[in-house]
């Protein structure tokens, strides 16, 4: 008798964070004892640390099925809106760190700071801000 299990999950592979490995385990080694895994995961609607080996490892009777999330952060906004990522991992898999900018190449190789090194600390002061104030809207602490 062939049984079905529905597994709930918000992280699945191909992302390949530890999250990911309680579920990917199960999902994988369910249907040597006679399980039908059906996983509900999110879709990857932007770049993680993938790797596509993890899908491939998979039995076939594994079902994925992937729904449309959006992170509820400024950050998850942004990206369901269309702005770019940039997080330093996806800029390096692109590219933008591999040749000196032309700035740099003019003055003998110097290599100029990265601008998401700018874009980190903005981001950082932003979050101290916005937790300052919601502390401050508070009222006084009792």
């Amino acid at each position: 008798m062939n049984r079905r299990v529905l597994i709930v999950t918000p992280f699945f592979a191909p992302q390949s964070h530890a999250a990911v490995f309680r579920a990917y385990k199960l999902a994988k080694y369910l249907p040597r004892f006679g399980w039908t895994p059906h996983v509900v995961t999110v879709d990857t609607n932007y770049a993680y640390n993938e790797d596509d080996s993890l899908l491939a490892a998979l039995p076939p009777e594994v079902q994925i099925h992937r729904a449309r999330y959006v992170e509820p952060s400024p950050r998850g906004l942004g990206f369901a809106s269309g702005l770019a990522d940039r997080r330093f991992a996806t800029l390096k898999r692109a590219g933008a760190f591999d040749a000196p900018s032309p700035a740099a190449a003019a003055t003998g190789g110097a290599v100029e700071a990265p601008s998401w090194r700018a874009l980190a600390g903005r981001r950082i002061r932003q979050s101290l801000l916005a937790l300052v104030s919601a502390r401050r809207s508070l009222g006084p602490a009792s």
